[in-house]
């Protein structure tokens, strides 16, 4: 019963319920790549350009039309926001830095899943 246990264990890897999106956009008349990896249940890191940071964005909402993710923190001054249409690929991001809303970075494109 216990070789069972543990090859069942082994099968089943957290891998196989790894989601990653690979998204394309265009800034500055330049086709750049953001990628989101899902790191735990309700988390996902963010790479541009294959420069990771170190934070995880949380799941806002998910369902199987969209994905909504983000970094929302109680007393910041900034914050990310990532949607995701299933249906069509497309994706709608934006940096949001609240005491400088001129400096505000928004871009769409769209996303392949992994």
């Amino acid at each position: 019963m216990r070789i069972l246990f543990v090859f069942f264990i082994l099968i089943i890897s957290p891998h196989l319920f790894g989601e990653t999106y690979i998204c394309n956009y265009e800034e500055l008349n330049q086709i750049k790549k953001i990628s989101l990896e899902r790191v735990t249940h309700s988390h996902f890191k963010k790479c541009i350009q294959n420069n990771c940071d170190n934070k995880k964005y949380s799941v806002v909402f998910a369902n199987n039309d969209s994905l909504i993710i983000g970094d929302i923190e109680e007393n910041s001054q900034h914050f990310f926001i990532f949607i995701i249409n299933k249906n069509t690929n497309f994706f709608s991001a934006a940096n949001i830095n609240l005491p400088y809303p001129e400096k505000n970075n928004n871009y769409n494109g769209i996303c392949e899943k992994y």
